[in-house]
């Protein structure tokens, strides 16, 4: 039921461009090193900024390259959530949303995500 939630209250709420970011943070199949590297597409699985593993957690939260963009993430999410401690919240629900959170909330906060990428300029 998750799923098909996920599908009917947000992904078809989304821009064409919006899905595709967000199935591919989904999915972990992103341009970022770790997966490039996994297909045979990069030498390395390092981030060239901050050198750990370039994965879709790093991108979103921990790379110092995005971390002011990421903060300004968060505090959308914590304005739209604010009796939620965001920073107990995985990564799977900073990405798609709970189930339990109404439906135009979890719109903006999974549009929030999508626009974090989008704001990097990173063609994932």
């Amino acid at each position: 039921m998750g799923v098909q939630s996920f599908e009917k209250i947000v992904m078809h709420s989304l821009t064409f461009s919006e899905r595709r970011i967000i199935c591919r943070l989904i999915t972990g199949k992103v341009g970022l090193n770790d997966y490039l590297y996994n297909i045979q597409k990069s030498e390395s699985p390092d981030c060239i900024w901050c050198e750990e593993e370039e994965h879709v957690e790093n991108f979103l939260i921990e790379c110092l390259k995005y971390q002011d963009l990421s903060r300004y993430w968060w505090t959308n999410v914590q304005k739209l959530l604010p009796d939620i401690n965001i920073l107990s919240l995985s990564m799977k629900y900073s990405i798609i949303g709970d189930r339990t959170w109404k439906p135009d909330i979890r719109i903006k906060v999974v549009k929030a995500a999508a626009k974090f990428v989008v704001d990097t300029k990173r063609k994932i």
